[in-house]
């Protein structure tokens, strides 16, 4: 049985076992001249043979799950990620501020109170019908004075359904961990940040959430930070895709009789990102009762408890919700465990930067460039200057005020044979929010000499014409609607970078490669082209060529003007320069 015991790897599937099988009997005299069919040893031959070839599966899938570049399961992956350093999140919900105008109940220097954990109800609703509720989730006081007519606040609020206080003891710990009832709960992509997703108290005390239990860890850290503490603990989203609270021994654990309680929120994710002034009194966007409370003199609100009216209050929120996302996906786990393990916890290299700012919910794509790039033989202007340039998760009409401000605009593409226009944005700015938020984020990896600016980005829309001949029992609305669509697919802000090369020989390889499909289109009519042409190529930008004289500034000659060339010839976009497909005004038209 030699050629059963050791085949080729390839030769282990069913038919070709039952086939060796088969050969090696001949080999005895007995079976020399059997025949097969209908025979009881046939059937032990197709079980040996089932079995082999399972063993086979189960082993190979076992060998691919050894690595995380090659898993493919997803509680795998989430263990591999852990092992690399990475805390895969779960659900995050997105974040804004509410502004407050209060008219009454207060005199010159009353303290005014806002609870943490606070409802503000809503009656907006996904597709799904889902309630988007927004909270409070820190405590807030501030003084009236009756110099002001009204007097103003600055709410932070957070996308959810406040879940809790769920209430516990050391007698629920198990390993170190408890089990959170199955929601999903806000993780929060940057715990570092003023706004909290989760409050955790033992016996009233308030212990702080972390993001490794072995930061600051040392006596000479603690020593060194006075307000360091050992009640620390973190939430994790583990491979089951279960939320839960975990202590570590080095730190400290609540005790057997200890009381616990758990207050978190239970988020919608994407679909809780709301457009700005949406969030208001007209809308009906209101606060529960007892919201602001005047604690200097309880007399003052229409009750005994000092609680003002709603009344008395109107809320308004002028920039929109952002940072919302679902669960991490497994591509995404595995692109942040090597980013993180690569960066080490520190910012050295663009692909540092990269990896860390795209690992937040509310960034879709990052470019990070310096000296060595815009001025190989140095330039005193550039030295230790970080450029970044960012663009927010999404297409750039689902953008709301509070990232990149842009502006909408019109561009008529030269030689397109609709001659359609096609609406597209400019960025115009940052939101000086948005960039403080991040430079925060960086703040804990940031090198000491680096000095980081922000380049607001361009974004460089695409117009093509495509010929295509058909095979004669396709139609060209099926094949063309497959063709745009797998087009819009190729350039979705997931597949493209800053700084790309849009070769247009791959475009067309890739639109005719029938393996190439998306998680929700298997772009099924592409496979009735019979010749594809692309051709009266433009884009809404100028593309320069970067420097290769060693000199300052960037960029010194224009690369690729569509009105004076039409080649199909690979762009490479200027290093804050993003592709985008203009669809509208792609043209697709049937060749004779």
């Amino acid at each position: 049985m030699a050629n059963v015991l050791t085949p080729d790897y390839l030769d282990i599937d069913y038919n070709t076992l039952i086939a060796s099988i088969k050969s090696e009997l001949q080999t005895n005299a007995t079976f020399r001249d059997y025949n097969y069919e209908g025979s009881n040893i046939a059937i032990l031959i197709e079980l040996v043979s089932y079995i082999g070839e399972l063993n086979t599966y189960y082993l190979n899938r076992i060998a691919k799950n050894t690595y995380i570049e090659t898993a493919d399961i997803y509680e795998n992956v989430n263990r591999l990620a852990r092992q690399e350093g990475y805390e895969p999140k779960g659900y995050i919900s997105s974040k804004t501020t509410m502004d407050v105008t209060v008219s009454g109940g207060y005199v010159d220097g009353d303290i005014l109170y806002i609870p943490a954990w606070h409802k503000i109800a809503s009656d907006k609703q996904t597709d799904a019908g889902d309630a988007i509720n927004f909270a409070t989730t820190k405590s807030q006081t501030f003084t009236a004075s009756s110099a002001e007519e009204e007097v103003e606040v600055e709410v932070s609020i957070v996308q959810g359904d406040v879940i809790g206080p769920l209430s516990y003891t050391g007698e629920d710990i198990i390993d170190n961990e408890i089990i959170l009832p199955t929601y999903n709960y806000a993780f929060d992509d940057d715990i570092d940040d003023s706004i909290d997703t989760i409050e955790l108290t033992v016996n009233g005390t308030t212990w702080d959430r972390i993001s490794d239990f072995y930061d600051e860890l040392s006596a000479l850290s603690l020593a060194i930070d006075e307000a360091a503490t050992n009640n620390v603990y973190m939430m994790r989203f583990d491979k089951y895709k279960r939320s839960k609270i975990v202590f570590s021994s080095s730190r400290s654990v609540p005790g057997v009789n200890d009381e616990i309680e758990i207050t978190l929120l239970k988020s919608l994710g994407v679909d809780g990102n709301v457009a700005a002034v949406l969030i208001n009194s007209t809308n009906e966007w209101t606060p529960d009762s007892n919201f602001i409370k005047n604690t200097t003199d309880t007399s003052r609100g229409p009750d005994a408890d000092g609680w003002l009216a709603n009344s008395t209050m109107t809320f308004i929120t002028s920039v929109a919700s952002i940072g919302g996302a679902n669960a991490e996906d497994i591509d995404d786990l595995r692109d942040a465990a090597k980013g993180i393990h690569n960066a080490q916890y520190r910012n050295v290299a663009a692909n540092d930067y990269k990896t860390y700012l795209e690992s937040r919910s509310d960034v879709g794509a990052a470019r990070i460039w310096g000296e060595q790039e815009i001025a190989p033989s140095g330039s005193i202007l550039e030295y230790n200057k970080v450029h970044i340039s960012v663009l927010p998760d999404g297409s750039p009409d689902e953008w709301e005020t509070g990232t990149l401000n842009a502006s909408a605009n019109t561009w008529v593409p030269t030689g397109n044979v609709v001659s359609a226009s096609a609406s597209i944005y400019v960025p115009t700015s940052y939101a000086s929010v948005w960039t403080s938020e991040l430079e925060e984020y960086l703040e804990p990896r940031k090198m000491l000499n680096a000095y980081e600016t922000w380049d607001v980005p361009e974004l460089v829309y695409f117009s093509m014409t495509m010929g295509v001949r058909l095979y004669r029992l396709y139609t060209f609305a099926d094949v063309s609607t497959d063709i745009r669509n797998k087009l819009i697919w190729y350039f979705r802000q997931s597949n493209r970078n800053f700084y790309d090369l849009i070769n247009f020989m791959d475009i067309q390889e890739y639109l005719l490669d029938t393996t190439v499909i998306s998680d929700t289109d298997d772009f099924d009519y592409i496979k009735g082209i019979r010749n594809l042409m692309i051709r009266d190529i433009d884009c809404s930008e100028s593309i320069y060529e970067t420097n290769t004289d060693g000199n300052y500034p960037q960029f010194t000659t224009s690369s690729y003007a569509a009105d004076v060339e039409n080649i199909l010839r690979p762009i490479r976009l200027g290093y804050e320069q993003f592709p985008i497909l203009a669809s509208s005004v792609v043209s697709i038209v049937q060749e004779t």
